[in-house]
């Protein structure tokens, strides 16, 4: 099941990534620490946002931030296309633009 997760970020980055607005300038800014504590309190029922954080309790088996941004071809143009369109497995966010700037911006520091 990590695996089709995986299979499906990857595959959602690499046909809507370049097509996305942010697809053909450089990475919006976005203030990491902001996504961080908006992610803390969105995306913990579902996923592992913080390295100290426990198992989440919805969807255990939902990728890592950490993972997530360690995917490979993982950009903040992929991630914003991954967040803008409805999929499956993820419900649908009502995330305004900073917001989602913020969030991108925390999982892109994650990444080694």
């Amino acid at each position: 099941m990590r695996s089709a997760t995986y299979s499906l970020i990857i595959l959602m980055a690499l046909l809507t990534g370049t097509s996305s607005a942010w697809g053909q300038q450089a990475t919006p800014e976005g203030d990491p620490v902001a996504g961080r504590q908006f992610a803390l309190h969105a995306c913990t029922p579902c996923h592992v946002v913080s390295p100290n954080q426990g198992s989440p309790s919805q969807r255990p088996t939902a990728p890592s931030f950490e993972a997530i941004a360690n995917t490979r071809a993982m950009t903040a143009s992929a991630l914003h296309a991954f967040l803008s369109n409805p999929h499956p497995t993820m419900p649908s966010l009502a995330l305004d633009r900073q917001d989602e700037r913020n969030v991108i911006a925390y999982i892109s520091s994650l990444q080694h």
